[in-house]
């Protein structure tokens, strides 16, 4: 690399940030020092920079001026200046600033903006420090886009240097007079100014895990929303003459707050400028911890897996994706999404007062909704929040690379076409264009390829934005215009399209692209504000702005905390960890038992003897939000090779299916459900809730349930076979006690409140998925239960008859078909209740907990297969993979 400093002329080609550190090094040997001041002026144009010392192009590339090896100086600023002429304020320019500064030993304030020949630069000195303090300090900044895997990998082979082999532009917005350049810098790891955020408030919903964000740089309280819709809204609305769109988007899922505030701070300004009110939701789901704890490398371990990496086909990264665990990863994404719309939560707050406002402005006020990959899940479930409050019409839907599934898809958004929403327009890429995508050099197609083959729960689970999926879809395709003719409801644009402008132009070439390709996001602004290919808009997107379709933590908080967490744990060792619920004391008094509480002490108490960490839910406490919220936690902090339990003795039930997943069995139509304490409220616990919890459990993590209620055959593998009405032969006691059937009659109030709290969108897990039958063999779980599908189940002796005789067989190193034989021959010749066994047929041999006889762990070909031979492999390959995902 010539510096310019022997021959005095720049160099023919462009630096990036790593070059220029090195030229900054041997001009400070040369003794080419002082500088005091670092001044920033605004570029003249390609060529015309010459006479400065450094000038950053709109690409962010970077060229030495003719005079660099001069003394540091401009007629201006003085001596001791070296002049940066920059095209705008963007990432790189910003970070061509903090470099010089921290190489030469400069304050903040050592920075100057000058007049030259383009005029003055953008922004004020303080705007640009602000911009500055977060990334002083942090050397050189690790490549983005593809580069960042070849810089990882040559990491991964000790190259300490991580020298990208070309050059690697910085990707930054255009920041004109409405630009915020201290949350462009946030966006990059650093804190905006409050100025920025006091900008961001009006058009900013921060979430966390479907809860307002109470911690971190960006902070949403209930009064920030209540100020959006008291005061913001209706003050532009003032400002408006005709109609007002109003847009709430919504960005890919693995995205963290930094990269939310990017996003925010390259459209807010732009959406604003040409008419629109932008909402936008960072929805923050915290799976990067979950990530980390996955994937976390130590270094030696890296090195090995090195080696063959470059051996890895598709087909062994997708299948070592899955062992893994990432569909529990992709499932808590999902989790995140919908728990968002639960009565009460942030996004149904957000909703309920957009509803209220959008029907007072009936007249002015139109409704649009844009999402990115899996932003389409998001909005999937907003819509049907929306809908349950029977708000206006939504007029477009723009989905860009969508993530969701298209059985997703079917289910909660196309229904609603066009009575709720006009139209739908998708953007994606052509099925070449996709497999031309890479994730990592050793997985050569696109990210929606890899949720198509390893994150999704079912293998090769079609994906809204893969072209082949959407063309084996008839209703599909009709909707979208592909089955022969042109429709009025929905149309898909194919990147890479010809038209480079207009309304149906989209130009990107990767999954994570299309938000701020100027294409496509001009597109989707015509298509709202329905604007003819011929007129302007008011302001063009700005060109190069970050993409940042999934994100994440620094690579090197993932290889950090990520080895600590891995090395933490003893190989082949595991957590054990138990959630037991009993429930006697429900509100009405012909609704009590008087056996449960004391079957979960039992069970408690074994289990703990047994090396298991238990949490109890009782009586009071046993709310439905509390036992999801205790299943939700418990499998979310699970890792391979832990062992969990799920106890629960109270009544059990069934109610009205409600969106038609039951379809075969003795009582088709009904779900079976248990009864939570605040049952009556409506808020009963049924088989579809539970499974969307159970989906999301990791591989290699053991999990049994033991459900000592009536109904409770399948109540975990929800939907094998159907409850039919109790029967009641042999009512004989035990100890002389009159028997209880664990069983209620709900009565027509109780199901009223019931559908009426689903239908305003308390069903909200896990994607919200709703699916017919399933099978024992799709089980991952084992689950014991105290009777048969048509039967009730008894308590007698003030305790269950399942839990009493079930407690002592624990840790006696039987296996699952001997435990549920030893249980249903403690009931008697004749009993009244026949216990059952629901698992996959490999795992009837299994012993139950994985325990044997002395406590020890037992083999389980489950935990065994998530430390394939490839795991140390495939986990170098997804750290790669997270620095890729986190690149702008």
């Amino acid at each position: 690399m010539r510096t310019g400093l022997r021959d005095r002329a720049a160099p023919s080609a462009p630096l990036d940030l790593a070059g220029l550190d090195a030229v900054l090094r041997e001009w400070i040997r040369s003794g080419r020092r002082p500088v005091r001041t670092i001044a920033v002026r605004q570029a003249a144009g390609p060529g015309r920079d010459g006479d400065a010392h450094l000038a950053v192009g709109e690409d962010g590339a970077i060229r030495l001026g003719r005079h660099w090896a001069l003394a540091a100086e401009d007629p201006r600023a003085g001596a001791g200046c070296l002049v940066v002429a920059v095209a705008d304020a963007h990432g790189a320019a910003l970070r061509v600033v903090a470099l010089l500064q921290d190489r030469f030993g400069l304050p903040l304030d050592s920075l100057r903006l000058v007049p030259g020949p383009g005029g003055g630069p953008p922004g004020s000195p303080a705007g640009w420090q602000n911009a500055v303090r977060p990334l002083r300090g942090t050397g050189p900044p690790p490549p983005r886009g593809r580069a960042a895997v070849a810089a990882a990998l040559d990491w991964l082979r000790e190259d300490p240097a991580m020298t990208p082999r070309a050059t690697i532009p910085e990707s930054g917005a255009h920041h004109r007079d409405e630009a915020w350049p201290g949350t462009r810098a946030a966006a990059r790891g650093g804190a905006p100014d409050p100025g920025t955020l006091e900008r961001l408030r009006p058009h900013v919903v921060d979430l966390w895990a479907g809860r307002l964000s109470s911690g971190g740089v960006f902070r949403t309280d209930e009064a920030d929303i209540a100020r959006i819709f008291e005061e913001h809204l209706p003050r532009r609305l003032r400002e408006t003459d005709g109609l007002l769109p109003v847009v709430l988007y919504a960005h890919g899922g693995l995205v963290d707050e930094a990269a939310g505030l990017g996003i925010a701070a390259d459209q807010v300004p732009w959406w604003n400028a040409n008419g629109c009110y932008p909402i936008q939701f960072i929805w923050e789901t915290g799976l990067f911890e979950q990530i980390e704890r996955l994937f976390g490398l130590q270094r030696g371990l890296a090195r090995e897996a090195a080696r063959d990496l470059t051996d890895l086909t598709d087909a062994v990264v997708e299948r070592a994706v899955r062992g893994l665990g990432g569909p529990a990863i992709w499932g808590g994404m999902k989790q995140a999404a919908a728990s968002a719309f639960e009565p009460g939560a942030a996004g149904s707050m957000v909703a309920e007062r957009l509803v209220r406002f959008a029907r007072a402005h009936g007249d002015r006020v139109r409704l649009h909704a844009v999402g990115h990959s899996a932003g389409s899940i998001f909005h999937a479930h907003l819509i049907r929040r929306l809908e349950a409050l029977d708000a206006p019409m939504l007029e477009t839907l723009s989905l860009l690379a969508p993530a969701i599934t298209i059985d997703q898809y079917l289910r909660l958004v196309d229904p609603l076409v066009p009575a709720r929403i006009r139209r739908v327009r998708m953007f994606t890429m052509t099925k070449d264009y996709e497999r031309a995508d890479t994730v990592t050099p050793a997985y050569r197609k696109s990210l929606l390829y890899l949720i198509h083959h390893a994150l999704e729960r079912k293998p090769e689970e079609p994906i809204l934005g893969l072209e082949e999926s959407v063309r084996a879809t008839p209703d599909l395709a009709r909707r979208l215009g592909l089955a022969g003719g042109a429709s009025r409801t929905g149309e898909v644009i194919w990147s890479v399209t010809q038209a480079r402008t207009g309304a149906r132009a989209s130009r990107s070439r990767t999954h994570g692209g299309f938000d701020n390709d100027v294409a496509t996001m001009e597109s989707v602004a015509r298509g709202i504000l329905d604007i003819p290919d011929e007129t302007p808009l008011r302001r063009p997107f700005p060109p190069g702005t970050g993409s940042r379709a999934a994100a994440g933590p620094s690579s090197a908080s993932i290889t950090q905390r990520g080895a600590s967490a891995m090395s933490s744990r003893p190989e082949g060792s595991g957590a054990r960890k138990a959630l037991c619920v009993g429930i006697d004391d429900y509100p009405n008094p012909s609704h009590r038992l008087h056996g449960c509480v004391a079957d979960a002490t039992d069970w408690e108490n074994a289990l703990a003897r047994l090396g298991f960490t238990v949490d109890r839910l009782h009586d009071r406490e046993a709310t439905r939000w509390a036992i999801l919220d205790g299943l939700k936690r418990m499998i979310d902090e699970s890792h391979a090779g832990d062992a969990l339990v799920f106890q629960y003795s109270g009544h059990g039930t069934f109610v009205p299916d409600l969106d038609g997943d039951e379809v075969s069995g003795q009582m088709a139509g009904q779900d079976q459900a248990i009864c939570p304490v605040d049952f009556e409220d409506g808020h009963l616990l049924i088989d579809d809730d539970i499974r969307a919890v159970f989906e999301t459990l990791p591989d290699g993590v053991r999990l049994t349930c033991f459900m000592d209620n009536c109904y409770s055959y399948s109540n975990t593998r929800f939907a094998v076979g159907r409850a039919a009405p109790p029967r009641t032969r042999g009512l004989g006691a035990a100890d002389g006690d009159p028997p209880r059937a664990r069983f209620v009659a709900l009565s027509a109030q109780i199901i009223a409140r019931y559908e009426a709290s689903r239908r305003s969108g308390s069903r909200a897990l896990a994607g919200g998925a709703s699916r017919g039958p399933g099978t024992p063999e799709e089980m991952r779980w084992v689950a014991f239960s105290a009777c048969r599908s048509d039967e009730v189940a008894y308590e007698s002796g003030g305790r269950g008859d399942f839990s009493r005789i079930a407690v002592p067989l624990l840790g006696k190193g039987l296996t699952h078909r001997q435990f549920r034989d030893r249980v249903t021959d403690g009931l008697g010749t004749q009993p009244r209740q026949h216990p059952m066994l629901d698992c996959r047929r490999e795992a009837n041999d299994l012993v139950v907990l994985g325990l044997s006889a002395t406590g020890g762990r037992d083999s389980d070909p489950a935990v065994a297969k998530a430390g394939g031979d490839h795991r140390d492999a495939v986990a170098d390959l997804l750290d790669a993979t997270a620095r890729l995902l986190r690149a702008p």
